[in-house]
Parts: structure tokens; sequence; C-alpha cells
């Protein structure tokens, strides 16, 4: 057997939790940026889910699916680590193929005068206006269902998972500042999806408020989610 095996499979787990944990942190970064800059939008959307609706649609679908590529790829030490990765990897795919709703307002102007609603709608596209391309509730459930999945398979992982240690070997205090960092991330993950549930289930009218909560809910999930990846992956707080 090759002695080199070993350390080319510590490499590739590195590199892939690195991955991960960028595309989670700059996800929301990028979609905000993408808009303002390219799409010329004034506003952040009240969900990183409806940048879909948005110019940045392509972009957000592509992250996803390289999230879900990324997951899918990854195995960890232990059966455990595969089964979680494979789950979070097949929900992130879900999030991407079944798009949150969007304004019915626009969609029933669109349909009932077609000719002129189609450049009305690509040119509202382009600007980055709200533009409906699907309004489906079923839609909707299954993407709000997959993404509450998919934070909490997450929160699973950083909680259960990453703090997990050699037991042939010493536990240093480098490792035990990490666990702690991964126990908090997890708790935040937690906290923001249960948050974003009440605001959506029982503070609706919240959900547009000039103050956005549901993205700034999203956006601090996903950025503990990808700074408990970048630790896992040896990028910050590493044994020296």
């Amino acid at each position: 057997m090759d002695k080199r095996q070993p350390h080319n499979y510590v490499i590739n787990y590195k590199v892939l939790r690195r991955s991960i944990g960028i595309l989670g942190i700059a996800l929301p970064i990028v979609l905000v940026l993408g808009s303002f800059i390219l799409f010329e939008c004034d506003q952040i959307f009240h969900s990183i889910s409806y940048y879909y609706h948005t110019g940045m649609r392509n972009v957000l679908v592509a992250i996803l699916a390289s999230l879900a590529f990324f997951l899918f790829s990854y195995k960890g030490p232990d059966p455990i680590d595969l089964i979680m990765s494979r789950i979070a990897s097949f929900l992130a795919l879900i999030i991407a193929l079944f798009p949150t709703k969007g304004h019915q307002e626009l969609r029933t102007v669109f349909t009932e005068n077609f000719d002129s609603g189609m450049d009305a709608l690509m040119k509202q596209f382009q600007n980055c206006d709200r533009v409906a391309l699907y309004d489906n509730e079923l839609t909707q459930t299954i993407h709000l269902i997959a993404a509450a999945l998919f934070l909490l398979v997450l929160a699973f992982m950083s909680w259960f998972l990453f703090t997990r240690s050699d037991p042939s070997s010493p536990i240093t205090d480098q490792k035990k500042k990490r666990n702690v960092i991964f126990r908090v991330c997890a708790i935040i993950i937690l906290f923001c999806v249960v948050a974003s549930g009440v605001i959506f289930f029982v503070f609706n009218e919240w959900i547009e408020s000039a103050t956005k909560p549901i993205f700034w809910l999203e956006s601090i999930a996903l950025w503990a989610f990808g700074t408990s990846w970048l630790i896992k992956g040896d990028t910050i707080f590493s044994d020296p």
C-alpha cells in the first residue's frame, strides 16, 4: 500500500471541508453584491431563496449545486459522516430544484397579457425587479422543509460529528477550543431555524419589513455553518 495514501485522504478531506465552508459563507454575500453591481438592485430581498426570482437566479442555483456536489463527495472518517453528508447533499439539491414562490400579482399580469408581458417580464428580470417565475404552494413547501432540514443536518454535524476526537490521542487545548466553536455554531444554526419558523408562521407581516429578518437569520445560519466547516478543514484554529 502506498504510504502517501492516508496523507492524500487527509488533504482531500480538508479541501472539501474548506470548499463547503467557503460556499456557505459566500452565498448571501455573492447574491447581494451581485444583484447590486450586475442588476442594479437597490435593496436586499426578504430571503436568500427569493434571489431565485432575480437576475442572480443562476448564481444561486450554481452555488447550491456546488454545495450538493462537495457534500456528496465528502465521506469523512466514519460511516455516519458519509450518511449525514449525503443527506445534506440531497437536501441542497432539493432546495435548488424546488424554488420558493414569487409574487402572485406579477404572475397574474404576465399571464393575462402574454405577448407584451414577456418583454416586460424579461426587462424586469434583467433589472432585478421582482419576477414571479414560479408561484406554487407545493413547491414552496418542499423548498422550506428541505431548507430547514438542511440546516438542521449541518447543525447536527457541527455538534456531534465535528467534536469527536481520536480516542488514542490526547485532546489538545486547541481541539477543546474548536469544540466550543463547533457547538456555538450548531446553537446559532438551530436558533436561526427556529426563529425563522416563528417569524414565517406567527409574525408573517415581519417577513418583508425593512429589517429583512428572514434574510439575516438565513445568512447568520450559513455563516455559522461555513465557519464550522472552515475550522474542521484546519483553515482557522488548527493545531500548531
